[in-house]
């Protein structure tokens, strides 16, 4: 570990198929406005069939090829820290853009000696490119300050990460708040600032990789849920209980509405005139992410959809648990 007084950064990012993206994350991270001389550039590659490694090798990066059967980020991220030698760990996914002075103004905030994370804002790239990076923007929006959990991009203390052992590498998703609710149990402090941390290129085009990552968050939920479920702090379990509810009443509703449509077109006219309201009212609320009008109704229409297929998610999480299934990324993109 490196014992300046001057901070030394390592920047690890990871990816896997990532491409031109990949390019570019590695160059805004050259372009920070932080002393190059006091990092050092990891990349980690999970089995990428493109020209991942190559690219990453051009940019100057120390490269680590994770050769694995059960890819997950929370793997290639291990890997990454492990092999860092910096004080902090700046974590990055490979479709991302890092803001030149994120670092430089998050650093000196580590004087307090039990900040262990310090993350800030994300926001799509392109919003405009599709009607799901449009919608999904907003969902990057979280509370401001000392909080639970951080996301994926993050600035770790590299002695909190050896506390705990980092990430818990059987995860396909949601390994970053696992990892935080391990780390508070240390009495650990996590800070979002309200500044720009990162671009995000979601590059989402079809309503079937928005329906895959849905579902997605959906078996995250019950992993989660059920992996802290003898914690003193359960992760999302209110989530996942409200999720089964919402996702099973529009099923059930809906099915019920049209099973009568023959007979009298009143239940499928008062369902979505219901789930109409319940949608203005999100597309109100959402108001404090975004002022554009239409982006606001499409967000209240993803708001409730999305409970579908992260209900059949869930669902699929406990038909593997009985399987005694380990499943492997589920890929959207």
């Amino acid at each position: 570990m490196n014992t300046r007084s001057d901070p030394f950064l390592s920047i690890v990012v990871i990816g896997r198929n990532e491409g031109d993206r990949l390019s570019k994350c590695l160059e805004s991270v050259k372009q920070m406005n932080f002393p190059q001389e006091k990092t050092e550039l990891i990349y980690v590659d999970s089995s990428s069939v493109d020209d991942s490694v190559q690219r990453a090798e051009s940019l100057g990066a120390k490269v680590i090829q994770v050769d694995s059967s059960h890819h997950t980020a929370a793997l290639a991220r291990n890997h990454g820290w492990k092999a860092a030698g910096g004080e902090f760990v700046l974590f990055l996914d490979g479709d991302t853009l890092l803001d030149r002075d994120f670092v430089a103004a998050s650093l000196p905030k580590f004087s307090h000696p039990d900040l262990g994370i310090i993350f800030g804002n994300t926001r799509e790239m392109y919003p405009k490119k599709s009607v799901y990076n449009r919608v999904l923007d907003l969902d990057w929006s979280m509370r401001m300050g000392y909080t639970d959990i951080c996301g994926g991009n993050a600035i770790i203390r590299r002695t909190v990460l050896e506390q705990v052992n980092g990430y818990n590498s059987s995860l396909i998703a949601g390994e970053e708040p696992e990892m935080c609710n391990r780390m508070q149990k240390k009495g650990v402090l996590i800070l979002h600032l309200n500044t720009t941390m990162t671009l995000h290129d979601l590059n989402m085009t079809s309503f079937s990789e928005y329906w895959r990552r849905c579902f997605r968050t959906g078996y995250t939920y019950a992993s989660i849920s059920h992996l802290t479920r003898n914690r003193s702090k359960v992760l999302w379990r209110k989530n996942s209980l409200h999720n089964y509810l919402k996702g099973f009443l529009l099923l059930f509703l809906f099915a019920g509405s049209l099973s009568v449509v023959k007979f009298s077109y009143l239940p499928i006219t008062l369902f979505f005139g219901i789930l109409g309201l319940f949608i203005l009212r999100t597309a109100i609320k959402a108001r404090s992410k975004s002022k554009d009008l239409l982006t606001c109704l499409l967000y209240g229409v993803h708001a409730h959809f999305q409970h579908i297929p992260m209900l059949f998610g869930q669902l699929t999480f406990w038909v593997d648990k009985w399987k005694n299934k380990a499943r492997t990324l589920i890929e959207y993109k």
